[in-house]
């Protein structure tokens, strides 16, 4: 189901409560790095030269996401990278993959140039999280699942993946005892 701009503004309080309710920083992993701040949202102009200069379109949940919540910041673990300075120079190219998928080890980290993904998020430990932007699957989120060659498929931004965070029902299982977010398997197949 499409997250539209409500559930985002939605969203945008969780954070807040987040951030009023821990003023130590100590309840959720990582948020002494990003301090329950959002970087601002991405105003229409940009997204729309983001998307010309690549000739992609930004999945509708991330796009929406994007202009209503924010460019990036507050986020699980680590937080989320800031949209404006991500290197997007390779989303033109068409991701290939539509299941999870494990390289020989004789491969050199293949996931650092795999097109048609941006890389969002870091859960730390080599663990990145990306949202494919031009490939079969707009809108699904991969991770590379640390230490190895393996790519998972998790689902798409609009059912609670890495972004969903905050939502009720998204952090639910997602979140563990310590404040720290994973990937499990309603999120995330091997």
């Amino acid at each position: 189901m499409a997250k539209d701009a409500a559930y985002w503004r939605g969203a945008k309080a969780r954070v807040a409560a987040f951030q009023k309710a821990d003023p130590r920083l100590e309840l959720v992993f990582g948020s002494k790095g990003h301090k329950y701040e959002l970087l601002p949202p991405v105003a229409e102009p940009h997204l729309n030269a983001c998307e010309a200069a690549h000739g992609v379109s930004i999945p509708p949940d991330y796009r929406t996401f994007l202009a209503v919540m924010g460019a990036g910041g507050a986020g699980p673990d680590y937080g989320l990278y800031d949209f404006r300075t991500m290197d997007a120079s390779h989303v033109g190219e068409r991701f290939p993959l539509t299941e999870s998928h494990e390289w020989p080890e004789a491969d050199d980290d293949p996931l650092w140039r795999l097109p048609g993904l941006m890389t969002i998020s870091t859960s730390g430990c080599a663990i990145e999280w990306f949202i494919e932007v031009n490939g079969p699957q707009p809108g699904t989120m991969w991770v590379d699942a640390g230490p190895g060659n393996e790519l998972m498929r998790c689902k798409p931004l609009a059912s609670g993946s890495v972004i969903g965070w905050t939502g009720s029902n998204s952090a639910s299982g997602s979140m563990n005892s310590s404040g720290r977010w994973s990937p499990d398997d309603r999120h995330c197949a091997r």
